[in-house]
């Protein structure tokens, strides 16, 4: 069962803290609950939360970074708000394993002040050349494939839907 809450201007600001709450809870439960060995986290908003249950629970964590959440226009004129935010960001970084970024000032920004970490750099432009061929997936393996995150429009997860909806050997949970 997935319910879908729409956030308005108002809505958001009156209901977002206790949204929040609630999505960190049922993220907590799945993440205590899941045998997934590897954890990817896409958002800086389940970064901490995943990064320590992580590491309680002897689990490899990978954020894949999109953005700098701390340095985000969201956060411009609001000191308090991007403290928090900034807090919680680095809290995660430390403790997750790796961290793949999209681009060379992301990895550069990171890694100014977390030096001991593996970098990853995947750039959002598509290849000048075929990729080579994908790796044939075991039918016998089933793979979980956990949706961590806010549903907008923009999100990925109707493509990975649509990717994934003809194999029998992919369970999406959405959390």
């Amino acid at each position: 069962c997935v319910s879908i809450k729409v956030l308005t201007r108002l809505s958001h600001k009156i209901n977002f803290k206790l949204a929040y709450a609630e999505f960190l809870i049922r993220l907590t439960l799945v993440l205590l609950s899941t045998r997934s060995r590897i954890w990817i986290v896409e958002d800086c908003f389940p970064l901490f939360i995943t990064a320590f249950l992580g590491k309680i629970r002897n689990r490899k964590v990978i954020y894949d970074s999109h953005e700098i959440f701390s340095e985000s226009a969201e956060l411009e004129g609001r000191p308090i708000t991007r403290l928090f935010w900034l807090m919680w960001q680095n809290a995660g970084l430390r403790l997750v394993s790796d961290i793949i970024t999209v681009s060379s000032d992301a990895t550069d920004y990171y890694r100014s002040y977390l030096k001991h970490k593996s970098y990853f750099l995947l750039p959002n432009v598509p290849y000048k050349t075929d990729l080579p061929a994908a790796r044939n997936i075991s039918s016998k393996t089933m793979y979980t494939l956990i949706y961590l995150g806010f549903l907008r429009k923009e999100c990925s997860l109707y493509s990975l839907l649509d990717a994934v909806a003809s194999r029998e050997e992919f369970r999406i949970l959405i959390v």
